[in-house]
């Protein structure tokens, strides 16, 4: 508690520097759920948009990876454990602590030192999912801040580049129009202009256009399965019925009727594809 008071008040950058390593030093070797580790992230978002808990969270992060990539198998092993937690805590304290329009979530993820698969997991809740840890997070600021991030990690993060685009198409075809209309605009008027990645966003394109064709021809197919089998029914059960030849017709109404229903059936169920297809192909 000292170290991080004594870090508070420090003007140096030599004296910042040397309380910055003890302090990582100090996380490396305890538990992250430990009341040091858990008062050091409470600093670290109180003092985040004045750089200096920046500052901190970036430096324990990359003394941990250092760890995690030098030293021995079981220190490794548990130094990945707690930078993976380490870096959620912050991550999710950025979340809860900051405004929604504040850009210092999306920076952290771009400049620590690795993105664990939890952290895109996160960041997929936030614009796609429909809660993080039992809360609604799908208003457009939280989406719109998510989708930013994901924007600046496929620039900034060549490793993570796959998995932050599949995150923006999957938005790109979500059922709630708000948050498809701003995937889409991140797609198409940011990302698509991009060589590197405009060949994935057209693949992905072809393939919901394919699932979009494929469906309504299988729920044509269907539908007109159902009205043959309705049609027989109908005519087996009117010759069933039938007790002299004057009744002949009637049979023949009913097919006329199965089948006009069976029309309609086609055209509705039609148009309903024709709309799920107009939402994936958007």
């Amino acid at each position: 508690e000292r170290i991080i008071e004594s870090y508070k008040h420090l003007r140096g950058t030599d004296c910042s520097q040397t309380c910055m390593a003890l302090l990582a030093r100090l996380v490396a070797q305890i538990d992250t759920d430990d009341d040091v580790v858990v008062m050091m992230q409470k600093y670290i978002i109180s003092d985040y948009q004045h750089q200096k808990g920046h500052k901190l969270a970036i430096h324990v992060l990359y003394h941990l990876h250092t760890l995690m990539i030098s030293d021995s198998v079981e220190h490794s092993s548990f130094a990945a454990v707690v930078y993976e937690k380490f870096l959620m805590g912050v991550a999710k304290s950025l979340l809860d602590n900051l405004p929604a329009t504040d850009k210092s979530f999306s920076r952290f993820l771009g400049e620590v030192p690795i993105l664990p698969d939890s952290a895109l997991k996160l960041l997929d809740d936030i614009c796609y999912s429909d809660n993080r840890c039992g809360k609604d997070v799908r208003d457009g600021d939280r989406v719109t801040q998510g989708l930013g991030a994901v924007w600046s990690l496929i620039l900034g993060r060549p490793l993570n580049q796959q998995a932050c685009l599949d995150i923006a198409l999957k938005c790109a075809v979500h059922s709630q129009d708000d948050i498809r209309a701003k995937a889409i605009r991140l797609v198409a008027n940011k990302l698509y202009v991009l060589d590197y990645i405009s060949e994935s966003i057209e693949q992905f394109a072809k393939n919901m256009f394919l699932s979009a064709v494929e469906q309504r021809a299988s729920d044509i197919e269907l539908s007109q399965s159902g009205s043959i089998e309705q049609r027989t029914e109908g005519e087996r059960g009117s010759q069933e019925t039938s007790v002299s030849g004057s009744q002949s017709s009637e049979p023949g109404t009913s097919g006329n009727d199965s089948l006009k229903g069976a029309q309609s059936e086609s055209q509705t169920d039609s148009s309903v594809s024709f709309a799920q297809a107009q939402c994936l192909i958007s």
